[in-house]
């Protein structure tokens, strides 16, 4: 039964904390001594004014845990012999992320995220993580690490507004299709022979006919989707295709070495989460109309990669777009 939950909010990876012995968030703010002079502002105390005398400092949050396996559990399994391990590595490894979390109690509202009838959770968004501290000792049993967490909030802005979204804060915004020009030039024939040449390399000449026929309908490449090099865990950005937009998602999953590809349109799911495969059409078996007529593959213009990895989407491996005559 966890308690709580910390959100990596640029990568979504979660990690369940299953036996929270305290939390307390503290909200300090400073109050100047000195009269507050309205003067300036025509006699009007105003938010203006009260702001040079409070001075809002960021909340802290400070969370005391016992990380533990159930030993109930199966080994390697949530909450199993051993997890408390996993929960001490994978925090090691979040403290050295720069990156933001969002802290999620469910003992604030005295409610276990299994239970029957679950409660909303308590969200503190946008915290950098300060200090990560295990404790071994005292009368823990051998299968609980206990742990002290710091967390102070981050306030991000754009342009001296804040931003209260996550999703907002880590997406790319809007990006136009890129290389369309050098594409074109490199696909100025129908594109049957080089799919077909990739998918024979790895398949033999059974393969080169089937990318042949494959590439019969795909027709031409127009340009290939952004993809921040070496395919940061998360990213988020709208690109325009043959005007129309679209919201696309690219999830790492670096312990399996895979990525995952989402795509919608004005909120409508496409493709959800589907693993990017050479050579593969990701949409492939969508039959919106919003995509009558288009295919995205990942490809390796260069003809020196076969697969698609964590590392080289972004670099040799791009997600071209083709469309079809």
């Amino acid at each position: 039964m966890h308690n709580a939950v910390l959100r990596d909010e640029q990568s979504g990876e979660t990690l369940q904390l299953w036996a929270v012995v305290s939390e307390s968030p503290r909200f300090p703010n400073t109050v100047t001594s000195e009269p507050i002079d309205v003067g300036s502002s025509g006699g009007r105390l105003d938010a203006r004014v009260l702001g040079d005398n409070l001075h809002h400092e960021p909340m802290v949050l400070d969370v005391v845990v016992d990380l533990t396996g159930d030993p109930g559990g199966s080994e390697g399994s949530v909450g199993g012999r051993g997890y408390e391990i996993e929960q001490y590595n994978k925090l090691v490894a979040f403290s050295n992320r720069n990156t933001t979390f969002t802290y999620v109690s469910y003992l604030f509202v005295n409610q276990s995220a299994l239970s029957d009838e679950v409660q909303p959770g308590l969200n503190f968004e946008f915290l950098a993580m300060t200090n990560f501290k295990p404790i071994k000792g005292g009368r823990r049993p051998t299968n609980i690490i206990g742990a002290r967490l710091q967390l102070q909030s981050v306030v991000i802005t754009s342009g001296g507004v804040p931003i209260t979204d996550p999703d907002s804060a880590y997406s790319y915004g809007d990006q136009a299709l890129r290389n369309a020009t050098d594409l074109a030039q490199f696909f100025a024939w129908q594109t049957g022979a080089f799919i077909g040449g990739m998918i024979g390399s790895i398949f033999g000449p059974i393969g080169t006919l089937i990318g042949a026929a494959i590439g019969a309908v795909v027709g031409y490449a127009v340009g290939s989707l952004f993809t921040a090099t070496g395919s940061v865990p998360r990213q988020t950005f709208t690109t325009e295709i043959d005007g129309v937009p679209f919201d696309f998602e690219l999830r790492s999953n670096a312990e399996n070495g895979f990525v995952t590809f989402s795509m919608a349109y004005e909120g409508i799911s496409l493709v959800r989460e589907r693993k990017i495969c050479y050579a593969e059409d990701l949409l492939s078996g969508v039959v919106h109309p919003s995509v009558r007529g288009l295919h995205i593959a990942a490809l390796d213009p260069s003809r020196q990669e076969i697969s698609v990895t964590t590392e080289n989407l972004g670099r040799t491996v791009q997600l071209i777009v083709f469309q079809e005559p």
